[in-house]
């Protein structure tokens, strides 16, 4: 009884920000996701704002197109084209989307059909997804990193809340292949965290990763863990600012590098967002996807 009352006492520290709203958990048939949503990242150097775009549509045949862009002045370069992704998806009106398909690098050399072949990979993520807001803010993580230029603003982690069982989990696996069907990144990961005390916590892990053919694996269970909630003031996809429950998870386990680990993590509907701590007042804006009128 105890245990349930503080997962309790984490998720209600605050109440759902209107901002953000509630978990949107759709019809189950994957409508809810149908449309064209836009991510975008700023950053200001200088003078200049740098900003990196990600659009995706999900169409209602079960098909998707996605496209990668940047421009390092937004004021007087224009936005350039880095990738583009098209292929299938399946959602499973939860937690999960698969997206499986071609990955296009638009910033190679291609002249011909022939120049294709280097600049053409496959790729599946089997990922995580939250909706929130009114159901117009979408969170898909993590993604592949091979290219990454941002790796944090790329690439984010979500935590699931299992309240029914007192716990958080996430899992995922990533993979990109080059145009002969060899692995070049291949991650896979299952971790839960399950609250047993006002601050502390037990959890299991398991993560394999191949890198150019070199795979590294480890799993078990935490040998150590807590948690400390408290409030942040992050910054909305609209400018504003809004107050949301922050929570940070140290552990540590035999196999993981650099014990002790780290996760942090702002609440966004009835789950949670991962960030790097140095990003967090802008961790929101940065990462959803906000859905565009039709």
């Amino acid at each position: 009884m105890r245990s349930s009352c503080m997962v309790m006492c984490l998720l209600m520290l605050l109440p759902c920000v209107a901002l953000l709203g509630c978990e949107d958990d759709g019809d189950g048939s994957g409508a809810d996701l149908i449309g064209t949503w836009v991510r975008e990242r700023r950053l200001t150097v200088g003078n200049r704002t740098e900003v990196e775009e990600w659009s995706i549509t999900f169409n209602d045949d079960g098909t998707f197109v996605e496209l990668h862009r940047e421009t390092s002045d937004i004021d007087n370069i224009p936005l350039e084209a880095l990738e583009s992704r098209q292929g299938t998806y399946d959602y499973d009106g939860k937690s999960m989307v698969t997206l499986t398909g071609d990955w296009l690098d638009l910033t190679g050399d291609v002249s011909s059909l022939d120049d294709l072949a280097t600049n053409l990979f496959g790729y599946e993520r089997q990922i995580m997804l939250v909706l929130a807001g009114d159901g117009d803010l979408l969170f898909m993580g993590p993604d592949v990193q091979h290219f990454s230029t941002w790796p944090f603003a790329e690439s984010y982690g979500l935590l699931y809340n299992d309240s029914e069982n007192n716990a958080f989990w996430r899992q995922y696996v990533v993979q990109l292949t080059d145009a002969d069907g060899i692995v070049l990144e291949r991650r896979t990961e299952n971790i839960s965290f399950t609250v047993t005390a006002g601050d502390t916590c037990a959890g299991e892990y398991s993560v394999s990763e191949t890198i150019s053919d070199v795979t590294t694996e480890s799993s078990g269970s935490f040998t150590s863990c807590s948690y400390v909630v408290s409030q942040a003031s992050v910054e909305h996809v609209d400018g504003s600012m809004v107050s949301v429950q922050d929570v940070r998870f140290l552990y540590e386990a035999e196999g993981l590098d650099n014990n002790p680990q780290q996760e942090w993590y702002i609440q966004v509907g009835d789950n949670y967002l991962g960030y790097n701590p140095s990003e967090q007042e802008a961790a929101l804006r940065n990462s959803a996807f906000v859905k565009q009128a039709e």
